[in-house]
């Protein structure tokens, strides 16, 4: 009996939230060998496909043809191009299929496989078929889902959408009553109207949305227990949203009511943000804490938001923030300024620090300004950031 790889096993979560094992390869050590393979999916594990050289690597899918039959699980994550893709229409054990790769011309029927009941890509044309797909009960989408494709026939129930800052509707759901749980990211502005007929939706979560329209719609969704406001902003009132029995309210615009929020509190509800007069400045630069060095630091991304949308297609965070420093950074090297830049950023706050002051109070100075101009200026930076 061929016994798997254990320095190859490690764990991920499932979209029900269920735990489980996955067997890791990186497409230059890649497992050929069948036996392994099969030993894996035998004992439950997800095949894991990562890392690559570039868009001039070629990764072929070919080598999971003796298993793709009984492959349940599969993450393919590679900025390779990706050949032999027809394989997945033989993987009719699928379950999850998760699809993060870079070049692919070829495209894949995925609507016929018999088992699959999630997946997680940017909708391409290569697997825009799975939308298609009547089995499809959770899906986490990266990026607009283009047009001629916004359309899911499955029974989904968990919908997850991130980016695509320009597409504000949701996909068309054949069985929008089937819905639980709804978490959209991004879109410049949100429509709640929409959701009305998701009759068996509990959960709904909007992050970073410039405006929010029909608050008051939420009460026509009879089984919602639970709503998130991360990072929005209406023309309305927020004191208009439902009295659910959960809600988690982060930095939104307008302040409430100080009555409102005291009431909101009283029930249970979480409400973090500071009022207006109290909100610190999307870029700031102080000493870095260490004696030694000083920062620029941004922990509000809206004013990118145009120009990331652009240059990704994501929802702007902190490398994004630090891209577009470093291309202001780049820009004042070619002025004749020295800067010596220490990024050190996560994902929804950027740093990036400079031996002194006077470094980092020059690109400062530089940053804050360009915050305010058109789109395609900021789109300059964002492309073209400096070496350290």
């Amino acid at each position: 009996m061929v016994a798997f790889d254990s320095d190859r096993v490690f764990e991920w979560y499932r979209a029900d939230g269920t735990e489980a094992n996955e067997y890791v390869m990186s497409v230059d050590d890649l497992v050929t060998d069948a036996d392994e393979l099969r030993a894996a999916i035998e004992a439950g594990m997800r095949i894991t496909i990562s890392a690559g050289g570039g868009p001039k690597g070629v990764t072929s899918l070919g080598f999971l043809a003796p298993v793709i039959a009984e492959v349940r699980d599969l993450w393919v994550g590679t900025i390779n191009r990706v050949t032999d893709v027809a394989i997945l229409e033989e993987a009719v054990q699928l379950r999850s299929l998760t699809w993060a790769v870079g070049a692919c011309a070829e495209r894949v029927d995925l609507s016929a496989l018999p088992n699959l009941e999630e997946f997680g890509s940017s909708v391409t044309r290569t697997v825009a078929s799975v939308l298609q797909n009547p089995s499809l009960r959770f899906l986490r989408v990266e990026g607009a889902i283009p047009p001629s494709f916004a359309r899911v026939s499955g029974p989904v129930e968990i919908f997850e959408q991130e980016g695509g800052r320009s597409q504000i509707d949701l996909p068309a759901f054949a069985m929008p009553e089937v819905l639980r749980s709804i978490i959209r990211v991004g879109p410049a502005q949100f429509d709640l109207g929409q959701l009305v007929g998701m009759t068996g939706l509990s959960k709904f979560a909007l992050k970073v949305c410039a405006d929010v329209i029909g608050l008051s719609e939420l009460r026509r969704l009879p089984d919602l227990t639970e709503v998130m406001f991360n990072g929005c902003t209406t023309r309305e009132r927020w004191e208009d949203l439902p009295r659910v029995p959960s809600a988690f309210l982060v930095d939104i615009f307008p302040h409430p009511a100080t009555s409102a929020l005291s009431e909101w509190r009283e029930a249970g509800w979480m409400v973090w943000g500071d009022p207006p007069e109290m909100q610190v400045e999307a870029i700031s630069v102080d000493e870095a804490g260490d004696g030694e060095s000083w920062g620029v630091y941004m922990s509000r991304f809206e004013d990118l938001a145009d120009a990331v949308e652009i240059f990704d297609g994501r929802t702007p965070g902190g490398r994004h923030g630090e891209r577009f420093i470093l291309g202001v950074v780049a820009e004042l090297r070619s002025e004749g300024v020295k800067l010596v830049p220490e990024p050190d950023s996560e994902g929804d706050f950027t740093a990036v620090y400079f031996p002194d002051a006077d470094q980092a109070q020059q690109v400062f100075e530089r940053a804050k300004g360009l915050l305010h101009v058109d789109t395609e200026t900021q789109l300059k930076y964002l492309r073209a950031p400096a070496r350290r």
